[in-house]
């Protein structure tokens, strides 16, 4: 039993580091997250010590809705926030953040409750494809950056 307790515990307290940790991007990385019936894909290029950050929104496989594109020039100590998703009844479900620091990117997604909602590692194909068929491209770069996520 003891050893039953202290791999709980063990697993618990990995859990939780994983948990509060920020999805921290390099340049022309991608980082995707599922928010319910939709999909978020955010990215960054660095110009001049600024950073353009790309999150692009898309209906996932089977919803409907056209994608939205947000683009904005963040320099350092600047953050925003996007809320996705709609509700009939009470607040959006999901909010994405994005943080620049120094010389880093975070992306966190948050649902209603402010639990974090995890990055995917992996795309499933078909969410994959729904979204690249959705969401015209705004270069040959996007295309290159995306698939890194397949």
């Amino acid at each position: 039993m003891a050893k039953l307790t202290i791999l709980v515990f063990a697993f618990v307290a990995y859990g939780f580091s994983i948990a509060v940790a920020a999805q921290d991007l390099e340049p022309l990385q991608a980082s995707a997250f599922n928010l319910g019936k939709q999909s978020a894909v955010v990215f960054y290029t660095e110009k001049n010590n600024d950073y353009e950050v790309v999150t692009t929104i898309s209906p996932n496989l089977g919803s409907i809705g056209a994608p939205i594109r947000h683009i904005t020039t963040v320099v350092p100590g600047q953050s925003y926030s996007i809320e996705v998703g709609s509700s009939d009844k009470g607040p959006i479900p999901y909010k994405l953040t994005i943080i620049r620091g120094n010389d880093t990117l975070s992306v966190n997604a948050y649902d209603t409750k402010g639990h974090l909602v995890r990055a995917m590692d992996e795309w499933d194909e078909a969410d994959f494809v729904a979204f690249e068929e959705r969401t015209p491209l705004l270069s040959s770069e996007e295309g290159v950056i995306l698939s890194k996520l397949r």
